[in-house]
């Protein structure tokens, strides 16, 4: 039997108690006197006791069946909600909110916990043509749509969810992650602070903030929420992940090492988890430690596009740019949009003096990662060594925009500054890299 956590049914949807059951019935009865006239009261009684008994029996099914899904026992409550389903169907629908939309909804809900995505779709879209419009409803729709990858019609069920029930966690948090998957981080940073203000005990909630507060290259504020995070669920090895991550673009290496050792001491089967700490090792120029890791992981799963990308950062950091061309290549044939072997790709072929094909590489990278400080900085010392020195400043200018706690690209653009005799500048540009290297 299978089992999944399921969610808490929305205890407002249908008829509720036995005043609620009358009153389907009643509307069953009005529907059955149909456009003939009025039935005999013997009739009208019997027919009454018969409805009435078969929806108050549809009702304990579906408080069953919601028990459980809460159980996650989901199978046996799709069974249920079968049954209740052929039973009703040989009645006359109730009327809008009834006890047959809840039992369609519910089928829905728990097809949605079994990941049966498209099927759960079907059934909630048929709770909302006979009449079901409670907030539960359109949330799990939304979450429908979401999984199957249509995250514009997944926001605007959201939309209605929220229109519903303002309030709602469910339906701010949803929206949030609809945003976040849209790549409107900005909004999404809105939306998330909206379902922590209405909810702030999920920690799922501020680690998910903290992705979208990254994006927006808001770090410190990034490292508040995955700080946050942590502390509600320090056993989840992706809250540690994602921190380092954001302490990576804080330049706090050691710790960003850190965290991504007490993600893998957490779980350590998973190699994503790997992967996050060989770059954590490269940005520590421990390159040797790095290639190992990316070896290992490589070996349990050869077409893991994220380990051979750090594997050619790693190479290209032991002086080995040929093998770590080959391994941007091989990165790049498995994916060709992989965003990490796109940058590392450029900064390869200017270690091998290849400046037209560092260009077109760089320029590539930028045009699908354009917010990379990298890609930017990789393009503006292909220009340089083309002796375009005024383009070259132009993207050391946007690099360093991007990644303004990077030393190197401070040193660049105090080398392009210094190559248009701009001696006072260079020499300012150069303080705030500490120096040179």
């Amino acid at each position: 039997m299978a089992k999944h956590r399921g969610a808490r049914a929305d205890p407002a949807a249908g008829p509720q108690g036995a005043d609620g059951l009358a009153r389907s019935a009643m509307a069953l009865m009005a529907g059955s006197a149909g456009a003939g006239g009025a039935i005999a009261p013997l009739e009208l009684r019997r027919d009454h006791d018969s409805i009435l008994k078969i929806s108050l029996a549809a009702h304990s099914g579906l408080m069953h069946a919601r028990a459980l899904i809460e159980k996650g026992n989901l199978e046996e409550a799709i069974g249920v909600l079968d049954g209740l389903d052929s039973t009703l169907s040989s009645l006359p629908m109730p009327e809008e909110g009834s006890l047959g939309s809840s039992i369609i909804t519910a089928r829905g809900i728990a097809l949605f916990c079994l990941e049966r995505n498209a099927e759960a779709l079907y059934e909630l879209d048929r709770a909302v043509a006979i009449g079901s419009d409670n907030a539960l409803t359109h949330s799990y729709r939304a979450n429908a749509l979401l999984a199957l990858d249509r995250p514009e019609d997944a926001l605007a069920s959201f939309e209605r969810v929220a229109g519903l029930a303002p309030d709602a966690y469910h339906a701010a948090i949803g929206r949030a992650h609809t945003l976040k998957a849209l790549g409107r981080h900005a909004e999404a940073v809105d939306a998330y602070e909206r379902a922590i203000e209405l909810d702030g005990s999920l920690a799922s909630a501020h680690s998910c903030l903290g992705v979208s507060l990254d994006m927006t290259g808001r770090y410190e504020d990034a490292l508040a929420s995955h700080d946050r995070a942590v502390e509600l669920d320090p056993d989840s090895p992706e809250h540690h992940a994602r921190r380092a991550t954001t302490l990576l673009s804080l330049v706090r290496y050691e710790d960003a090492l850190d965290a991504c050792d007490r993600a893998v001491a957490i779980d350590g089967d998973r190699l994503a988890l790997h992967c996050h700490r060989s770059r954590a090792l490269i940005c520590l120029n421990r390159h040797g430690e790095a290639l190992a890791v990316c070896d290992r992981i490589i070996g349990i799963d050869a077409g893991n596009t994220a380990a051979h990308s750090a594997r050619a950062s790693a190479l290209a950091g032991l002086g080995r740019h040929d093998e770590a061309l080959a391994a941007c290549d091989r990165a790049l044939e498995i994916d060709a949009a992989n965003l990490d072997a796109l940058c590392v790709r450029p900064r390869t072929l200017l270690s091998l003096g290849r400046h037209d094909d560092a260009l077109a590489a760089a320029t590539h990278a930028i045009a699908l990662d354009p917010d990379n400080s990298l890609n930017h900085h990789a393009r503006g010392d292909a220009l340089a060594g083309l002796g375009r020195h005024e383009e070259a400043l132009a993207e050391h200018d946007r690099a360093v925009e991007l990644g303004p706690n990077v030393a190197d690209l401070h040193r660049s653009r105090a080398a392009a500054l210094g190559a248009l005799g701009r001696k006072k500048e260079a020499e300012a540009a150069l303080r705030r890299a500490g120096g040179p290297k």
